[in-house]
């Protein structure tokens, strides 16, 4: 675009908008940004002319815009045609979704971008919008619809290795200034990158998804995380492991151990690998050189229950079932 049909007043409102982007917006900006969705180079809040465009790619033309409920009365829809016929008198595509697309479908929406992008041509699909002023439906992108079925989960657009990361660094920051129990205050963080570092040696380095719920594992428990950002930050795969690995925290702590024990043979294969490779971890943290009353007790208690859960959990990975017992051993060597 260039640089001299923007006014310094556009580039200024640009960055505003980049600092105050809704939750809509910056879920779909971690999938376009950093050239992570077929290598595109879509740029956030970028001031184009007279209006600026929520997402573009200069490179294949594509203009991505994501309204709010604002968009819904007609005064606001005819705004929104004028910008749409004025970015394709210069070219460009115009997508638009909601932000209930975005939050609630977000592997169609971008599903949809990238046919548009890879195709070279807008998809000529339709979705009534809410509130329409006289009830005429506009164009608009048929992933909000639920009808565009993404068979190739948006995550496959990611390498193992920013997938990983990218769990890493949501764990960190939900479990800010949280510690473990226990002697030193150590990071929590510590606990889950431990957990996440044990399924990836347990299964080669081969699961990227299982070692990213092994740091998240804790998160809908102990943060506010939920299952639906999860799912939609990461897959649904991974978002179903955590839940699979989330205690009821309303539950009194004996009734929490209790299901645990019962649980643990209900449980998916892989949520079992998570189960064994939390309790190697917590036991490895209740072990210390001349220990005190108190921590040889929590020690022998917390080990005989996790023995108890992971009886439930064996036979799906033999080097992670052969380290929980050399951790055992070690801790009643311990005492």
């Amino acid at each position: 675009m260039p640089h001299d049909e923007v006014s310094p007043l556009q580039r200024t409102r640009a960055r505003q908008l980049r600092r105050s982007m809704t939750r809509a917006e910056a879920l779909l900006w971690r999938h376009l940004k950093a050239h992570r969705l077929a290598r595109l180079g879509f740029r956030r809040q970028a001031p184009m002319g007279n209006y600026i465009a929520d997402f573009v790619a200069h490179s294949c033309k594509v203009v991505v815009e994501v309204d709010g409920e604002s968009h819904d009365f007609a005064d606001r829809l005819c705004h929104d045609e004028r910008r749409d016929q004025w970015f394709a008198s210069r070219g460009y595509r115009v997508l638009r979704f909601t932000n209930e697309d975005v939050l609630k479908n977000l592997e169609g929406v971008v599903l949809t971008i990238l046919q548009a992008a890879e195709q070279g041509a807008p998809p000529s699909l339709t979705l009534p919008r809410k509130g329409g002023g006289n009830g005429e439906s506009m164009p608009r992108n048929e992933a909000g619809s639920g009808k565009v079925e993404a068979k190739t989960e948006v995550l496959a657009m990611l390498s193992p290795i920013r997938l990983i990361s990218e769990a890493a660094e949501l764990a960190a920051r939900r479990h800010n200034g949280m510690a473990r129990k226990g002697r030193g205050n150590e990071p929590y963080i510590n606990h889950l990158a431990e957990v996440a570092n044990l399924l990836a040696a347990a299964t080669d380095g081969a699961d990227p998804e299982l070692v990213a719920a092994g740091w998240l594992h804790d998160t809908i428990e102990d943060t506010d995380t939920t299952r639906e950002e999860l799912a939609q930050t990461f897959s649904e795969r991974v978002a179903s492991l955590v839940v699979e690995c989330t205690d009821d925290m309303s539950l009194p702590k004996a009734e929490r151990r209790r299901r645990q024990v019962v649980d643990a043979p209900k449980k998916s294969a892989d949520a079992r690998l998570i189960k064994i490779a939390d309790k190697i971890s917590n036991i490895g943290a209740r072990i210390h050189p001349d220990p005190s009353a108190e921590e040889r007790d929590d020690l022998i208690d917390y080990t005989a229950w996790a023995e108890q859960v992971v009886a439930g959990c064996r036979g799906g990975n033999q080097w992670l079932d052969t380290r929980f017992d050399d951790t055992v051993r070690t801790a009643r060597a311990s005492l």
